[in-house]
């Protein structure tokens, strides 16, 4: 099958026309879970499903699980390749950080042991010393500071209040530190990540672990109205979270007024009240922070079922100068000359301001591939279709 334009509204000719130029470039076949693997690599594609494993945001590389065993492909934006590993993500590797920075991640290495291991020059490496880890952690999460270094985060189990237990490590030389301890509530997906106020710091929920003071600053106040199950809180900038509900409704807290804690009601599509139809239809994802400072990036989409096949999607960025605003409006997903629709799987911001669109693992031209679209303030750039090469 090949790319066709996906009938445009007024909103969408600008994806209408990359889509039309990509057609003057080459066939693009069909999805891989229907193609033979007469090279060899159509196995990898044995399913259009991606799992993200990991993304230097700063250097935009992203690492990508494309079937259910250990295989590893690495996407380079600014190099346009994807290189494949075999057993690149072998058992028991978890929390791999997506974050400005080289991707960590744990690793067992034995009864209430961990190790952490950093991607490098495609393979992982270890990162400092094995330690101790809680016998009651259940999750691992990894994350960098704004200065660089690693953190690892475990999550253990929940107190009568609904909060998460969170212990925190931070790299100082070949060993890793206890960085902090407390409750978290609110904790979104990532579950730690980048603090926006202090280099030395990351945040989880509404926790702040401040690395050397042995302080944890904790988010007390919250809209008394919003029920926070399921709710996540973010971090705008310094002294600015968010609250997405878990209605989908956002709430921005204004420091220095007597108002605190104020509903969005800014929407791509227009101004509305407080959950108007965001609860309903439309619904709100915070990317992950790319350490812009003052900005973050947001996915709404029009239609809480990715399937449907009318979906469109808004990419949104929050500015402390500009405040909300709609970068792009465009389906959701690449479109086939048959019809069929690839959704986009994955939406990453990176540190340059660019948007990844990551459609899914197709089989090319060349073979097993990826198909994805990238975006900036400039505009909508062609689909890319990257032949995976095996190192």
């Amino acid at each position: 099958m090949a790319l066709a334009p996906h009938p445009p509204g007024p909103a969408s000719r600008g994806l209408h026309d990359v889509l039309r130029r990509l057609l003057l470039l080459g066939a693009f076949a069909t999805l891989a879970a229907a193609a033979g693997a007469a090279d060899g690599r159509g196995a990898v594609c044995a399913s259009g499903h991606l799992t993200l494993l990991g993304a230097d945001l700063e250097a935009g590389r992203v690492l990508l699980a494309p079937t259910a065993g250990e295989d590893l492909v690495e996407l380079s934006i600014g190099a346009g390749t994807a290189r494949l590993s075999r057993r690149g993500w072998p058992e028991g590797l978890q929390g791999g950080s997506i974050a400005p920075g080289a991707v960590v991640a744990g690793r067992p290495c034995g009864d209430d042991c961990l190790s952490v291991v950093e991607w490098r020059n495609g393979e992982w490496r270890p990162l400092g010393e094995s330690f101790l880890a809680d016998p009651g952690s259940s999750l691992v999460e990894t994350t960098r500071d704004r200065s660089g270094t690693p953190w690892l985060v475990l999550r253990g189990s929940g107190d009568s209040a609904g909060r998460a237990a969170v212990i925190a490590y931070r790299a100082q030389g070949r060993e890793w530190v206890m960085a902090g301890r407390g409750f978290a509530r609110a904790v979104g997906s990532p579950f730690a990540s980048p603090s926006p106020g202090d280099p030395r710091a990351v945040v989880v929920g509404d926790l702040e672990l401040v690395a050397g003071s042995g302080e944890v600053r904790v988010l007390e106040d919250r809209p008394r109205a919003v029920d926070l199950d399921g709710a996540q809180v973010h971090w705008l900038a310094e002294r600015r979270p968010l609250l997405l509900s878990g209605r989908g409704d956002l709430f921005e807290w204004t420091p220095g007024t007597q108002a605190g804690w104020r509903p969005v009601r800014w929407r791509p599509w227009g101004e509305t009240g407080a959950g108007d139809g965001i609860g309903s239809r439309h619904w709100v994802e915070v990317l992950p922070d790319a350490g812009i400072a003052g900005s973050r990036a947001f996915l709404w989409t029009d239609a809480r079922e990715s399937e449907r096949d009318d979906a469109r999607i808004h990419l949104v960025e929050w500015t402390a100068k500009r405040g909300w605003r709609r970068v792009a409006e465009l389906d959701d997903g690449l479109r086939t000359r048959e019809g069929d629709r690839l959704p986009f799987r994955h939406v990453l911001r990176f540190g340059d301001g660019r948007w990844l669109l990551l459609a899914g693992c197709v089989d090319g031209p060349s073979g097993a591939s990826l198909a994805y679209l990238l975006a900036s303030d400039a505009g909508l750039g062609s689909p890319h279709v990257v032949p995976i090469r095996e190192k």
